[in-house]
């Protein structure tokens, strides 16, 4: 993973942050290569849901920060 995000505008029915990451090269092949998610080479925007993600989240929701760079 390497960037977290707050939407600008919240989903109120399953809230979300937005994750990019790194999606190995064996993970890939369900992904079009031409999908706009893909940020740069090997880094996909995706969401990831806050009630399926609550712990793993948890130091970005409780930080207050609307962006956050993570690991490499």
């Amino acid at each position: 993973m390497y960037r977290l995000a707050r939407p600008t505008v919240q989903n109120t029915t399953r809230p979300f942050v937005w994750v990019d990451a790194w999606i190995p090269e064996d993970r890939r092949s369900g992904i079009p290569v031409l999908d706009d998610a893909w940020v740069r080479a090997g880094v996909y925007r995706t969401r990831a849901y806050i009630d399926d993600n609550k712990k793993t989240l948890a130091p970005f929701l409780e930080s207050g920060l609307n962006e956050m760079e993570v690991g490499d």
